[in-house]
């Protein structure tokens, strides 16, 4: 059906009285004629005085017609029509594995697109799809996921419309919390057929050594290896190379840089609480082999060699220094209080008690651990090339269990040493009954009833209309024009 963008515009349609009156006054205007006889003109004049008549209709319908045409441009016109009625369903596929996924289902997939589904991308309903060079390597992009991507893709396709998903079953590709939809939708996966190996991380240990994690996944698991390499002499399948000061190291078809620096740690604080982080801090560097010295805070800032990370474990305050990672103690109105906090950490078994903490002074920090009633515990901020980490409780017993955490070092090793993110080469596979999403009938999508409509711009249409309308209006004035010279 019609529908207008703009319909109070259709307001100027009253223009359609300016060639009306236009063509009334043209019919009062007098024509000199020569008559033989005075009895003929005075019949004349009695009839021209009994009525006023419109002469040239078509010419003013032509011209009602142009400004009728200029208020319906004005009001941006559309066509809106039912979009599933035309549809018989979507196939959706994966765009950065365009040739995975037709190399193992082109023939059901031409059979489905022969048959009347249209196909989309995954992550793009409105990109146009296209299975037209599938020889192409798939460019590097992030990691998709598809369960996030479905969900809106679920929203913006026409109610009701039965998807056919070709996908893989990667488990690296569904996270978060499972989709639940309306629609009937068939979920076809393939599982990666290599082995994908990589280097997780390479650093200096002790002597000359390096210290090189490696991982490998399939279908099945994934698993990390450690070795212990001389710098110097090298291992088999392991290339070393200085690039602008950097070594290098490479291997699997991967490369990755060699965090050759020591990590230094600083301390402030008289309390128990030291005791628990240092210890901490040797369990790390005695399992990771790490280079990490932990000292006392002296209050010398070396600006060639800042510390890494300043741990101030004091009440005072903090005072300036170029530390490029800092934890302090923060909040005020400490409040007595018993609640188990929720895990930090994955695999976080032992539960954590809290007893004591701080009220966080001000809530713009990114939190990164609440406690049972919402409240921050841990918080982060940067400024001026600084992290600043608020710890609003204490590392220690009258306030918390914490330190007698088994994953207390693990926590810390987080901190001190965040891990990179390995997900693109992360191969184990999910069950097909897994990446359904959940089937709900009453659940449809956020678009209601308006998810079936498509729209067409009438715009372009409109104005070749209006192009023929005026040259027919040219060609008839001319005409008329023509016949009014030739009857003088």
């Amino acid at each position: 059906m019609l529908q207008l963008q703009q319909p109070i515009q259709l307001l100027a349609m009253g223009g359609m009285a300016i060639p009306l009156l236009i063509h009334l006054w043209n019919s009062r205007q007098r024509r000199t004629m020569q008559v033989g006889s005075i009895a003929l003109l005075e019949k004349n004049e009695q009839n021209s005085h009994s009525r006023i008549r419109i002469t040239e209709w078509l010419l003013l319908l032509l011209r009602c017609l142009l400004i009728a045409l200029l208020a319906v441009l004005l009001a941006k016109p559309l066509w809106r029509y039912n979009a599933a009625a035309r549809q018989k369903g979507w196939v959706v596929v994966d765009e950065s594995q365009l040739a995975a996924t037709y190399h193992h289902f082109h023939t059901t997939i031409d059979s489905l697109l022969n048959s009347g589904y249209i196909l989309h991308y995954l992550n793009n309903a409105a990109a146009a799809a296209s299975f037209a060079d599938t020889t192409q390597p798939a460019a590097v992009t992030n990691r998709a996921l598809y369960w996030q991507q479905f969900t809106q893709l679920d929203k913006q396709a026409p109610a009701g419309l039965p998807f056919v998903v070709f996908t893989s079953n990667a488990m690296q590709h569904f996270t978060g919390v499972k989709p639940v939809t309306g629609r009937v939708v068939q979920w076809i996966t393939f599982s990666p057929t290599d082995t994908a190996r990589w280097i997780e991380c390479a650093y200096a240990a002790a002597g000359d050594s390096l210290r090189i994690i490696s991982g490998a996944s399939n279908t099945a698991a994934t698993v990390f290896e450690t070795a212990v390499i001389s710098a110097k002499t090298g291992a088999p399948g392991f290339v070393f190379s200085n690039q602008h000061g950097l070594l290098n190291v490479a291997a699997f078809g991967d490369t990755a840089v060699a965090d050759t620096a020591t990590l230094h740690i600083e301390y402030a604080g008289n309390n128990p609480d030291v005791a628990y982080v240092t210890a901490a801090v040797k369990a790390i560097a005695q399992y990771t082999g790490r280079r990490i010295m932990i000292a006392p805070y002296t209050g010398k800032q070396d600006e060639a060699h800042p510390a890494d990370w300043l741990f101030w474990l004091s009440d005072k305050k903090l005072p300036a220094s170029n530390a490029r990672h800092v934890l302090l103690y923060d909040g005020d109105k400490a409040t007595q209080q018993y609640s188990v906090l929720p895990p930090l950490i994955p695999g976080m078994q032992q539960p954590v008690a809290l007893l004591r903490s701080n009220t966080a002074a001000t809530d713009t920090a990114h939190v990164l651990w609440r406690d049972a009633f919402g409240q921050a515990l841990l918080a982060g901020t940067a400024s001026n090339g600084q992290t600043i980490v608020h710890f609003y409780s204490r590392f220690n017993t009258e306030w918390n269990n914490l330190t007698w955490n088994s994953a207390f070092p693990v926590m810390l090793l987080q901190l001190l040493l965040p891990q990179n993110a390995h997900y693109k080469y992360d191969n184990r596979t999910l069950d097909s009954l897994q990446v359904q999403p959940v089937f709900l009938p009453a659940a449809g999508n956020s678009a209601g009833s308006n998810a079936n409509a498509a729209t067409i711009n009438l715009t372009p249409v409109c104005w070749i209309i209006l192009l023929l309308v005026f040259i027919t209006e040219r060609l008839v004035a001319l005409r008329q024009k023509r016949r009014a010279n030739a009857a003088v």
